[in-house]
C-alpha cells in the first residue's frame, strides 16, 4: 500500500460503483439520496412452529359451598316416628302399605299464615292477648278436649276468612269445634275478627285425644300443628271392590259310564218249616165193577 493513500482506495470502489457501509453510491439528481419507495406486498406466509409443550397443571380451585341437603324416601315394616328422617321426607310402611310425608315441622303453629296474618295459639291461656304473644312449648297430646285461644293482632275493622281443620289420633275428622260457643263446622270459611280473642274448643270422641289442628286461609296459605310430623298419609291399597254377580249355570255334564257288576252276595240262612197244612176232604167212592 506505499506509496497510496486513503483517497485512491476510496477512488477506487467508488469506480467499482461498491456500497460499502454508509456510503451511497453515485446517484442521479446530482447525487441526492432519493425518497423511500412505497412498501412492497407482504411476503407469503411462514409454515406452522411445531406445538409447543404442554403446560403445567394449573393450582386447584377453591372448594365449593355445601349443597342444601335433599329429601328421600325412607322405609320400614313399622310406622315412622318423629325421630326418623328429616322435614320433607317421605316414609313407606312395607307391611301396612302405607305412604307417609312429607314430613312436617314438630309443633309448626307460630308463624306468619299468608302475609298479614299471624297465629298465636296457646292452651290453657286467660285468653288476654298479652298472654297469647308467647311462645308455644308443646301440642296439647293425649287429651280428649282442649281449649285453646286464637288471636290475631291488629284493628278490630279488618278480618280474614279461615278454614279450620282438627283430626285425632286415629286420623278421623270427628272432632267438635266452637269458637266462643258458636258450633265451627270443618271446611267452611269464617271471617275472624282481628284484635278479638277466640276460645276454641276441640272434643274427640271418647277413647281418642287431638292429633293434628289446620287452619287454613283465603290464598291457600296454612298452618299445620301436630304432635305427630308424619301425620299425612295415604294408603297404597285400595278399598276391596264389589262382589261380581253370580255367573250362569254351567250345562249338564255327560252320564258317566255303567259301572262293574258286584260280587254275588252272601247265601242267606234257612227260613223256619211252614206250619202244616189242612187235611183235605175224603173223595167220592169208586163204581163197583161187574
Amino acid at each position: 500500500m506505499s506509496g497510496r493513500d486513503s483517497s485512491d482506495i476510496t477512488d477506487f470502489i467508488r469506480s467499482k460503483n461498491v456500497f460499502l457501509g454508509t456510503f451511497c453510491p453515485p446517484c442521479e439528481n446530482g447525487g441526492a439520496v432519493p425518497a423511500q419507495g412505497e412498501t412492497g406486498p407482504s411476503g407469503p406466509s411462514g409454515p406452522s412452529g411445531a406445538t409447543g409443550p404442554a403446560g403445567s397443571p394449573g393450582l386447584n380451585g377453591f372448594q365449593g359451598a355445601t349443597g342444601v341437603a335433599g329429601n328421600t324416601i325412607l322405609n320400614g315394616t313399622v310406622p315412622p316416628t318423629n325421630a326418623d328422617g328429616v322435614v320433607g321426607d317421605f316414609y313407606l310402611d312395607t307391611v301396612a302399605s302405607i305412604l307417609y310425608g312429607p314430613k312436617i315441622p314438630a309443633y309448626a303453629a307460630s308463624g306468619a299464615l299468608g302475609s298479614t296474618l299471624y297465629s298465636p295459639i296457646f292452651i290453657n291461656t286467660t285468653g288476654s292477648p298479652a298472654s297469647q304473644l308467647a311462645v308455644n312449648t308443646s301440642f296439647p297430646a293425649n287429651k280428649q278436649s282442649v281449649t285453646l285461644y286464637l288471636f290475631i293482632p291488629g284493628s278490630s275493622s279488618s278480618s280474614v276468612n279461615l278454614q279450620f281443620f282438627a283430626y285425632d289420633t286415629l286420623g278421623s275428622s270427628s272432632v267438635t269445634l266452637t269458637a266462643n260457643g258458636t258450633p265451627i263446622t270443618y271446611g267452611s270459611t269464617y271471617s275472624i275478627s282481628y284484635g278479638t280473642t277466640y276460645a276454641l274448643v276441640y272434643t274427640c270422641l271418647s277413647g281418642r285425644s287431638l292429633s293434628q289442628l289446620r287452619y287454613v286461609d283465603a290464598n291457600g296459605y296454612g298452618i299445620v300443628w301436630s304432635a305427630n310430623q308424619w301425620s299425612s298419609r295415604v294408603s297404597l291399597v285400595g278399598p276391596t271392590g264389589v262382589a261380581g254377580s253370580v255367573g250362569a249355570t254351567g250345562p249338564t255334564g255327560v252320564a258317566g259310564s255303567v259301572g262293574a257288576t258286584g260280587a254275588t252276595g252272601v247265601a242267606g240262612v234257612n227260613g223256619a218249616t211252614g206250619v202244616a197244612g189242612v187235611n183235605g176232604a175224603t173223595g167220592v167212592a169208586g163204581v163197583n165193577g161187574a
